[in-house]
């Protein structure tokens, strides 16, 4: 396996597939300051050299947020095996590093009661700003039990506009 990206995401990659005891072959980055270096006692190649080197025996995994350019750009230079960095990490969820913003569904949910305060602040701040912003329309300020939910918020707003 390559991974594309010897960054933030190809490091909780690299100690994912470590954890499995999957050694990657190499990386491969557009830095060309990375080139030729090594990170964790693995490769830094040019997306070319990758490809050229192992495009037809090895799958590239795209370890970065926005991985649609770097898909193209393997697909460009030959690569047919190409997976995004979601993959990898849902496959091998129980040897990535813990990271909140990576996390499978079901792990998320085990914190929901965790989470909920934070939706409840969200909840009370979006009722703030649509009283301020009926009251500098000059509309009628809602009450707020009218306010239960945020998604109600939009409809009230779009409904007292239209008066």
């Amino acid at each position: 396996m390559v991974i594309f990206g010897a960054s933030y995401l190809g490091n909780f990659a690299l100690a994912g597939l470590r954890g499995a005891g999957i050694e990657p072959l190499a990386f491969c980055d557009n830095n060309v300051h990375l080139w030729g270096s090594a990170k964790e006692g693995i490769r830094v190649l040019s997306p070319a050299e990758a490809a050229a080197r192992y495009r037809d025996s090895t799958a590239f995994v795209v370890a970065i947020h926005n991985s649609s350019a770097p898909r193209t750009q393997l697909r460009e230079l030959g690569v047919s095996r190409v997976i995004p960095y979601p993959m990898l990490f849902w496959k091998y969820w129980r040897t990535m590093p813990a990271e909140d913003r990576l996390q499978l569904p079901e792990r998320i949910l085990e914190r929901a009661s965790e989470i909920a305060p934070a939706y409840e602040q969200r909840l009370h701040a979006a009722r703030r700003w649509s009283a301020r912003a009926f009251a500098a329309c000059g509309y009628r300020v809602p009450r707020p039990e009218c306010l239960r939910d945020v998604r109600r918020v939009d409809a009230l707003a779009r409904a007292w506009m239209s008066r």
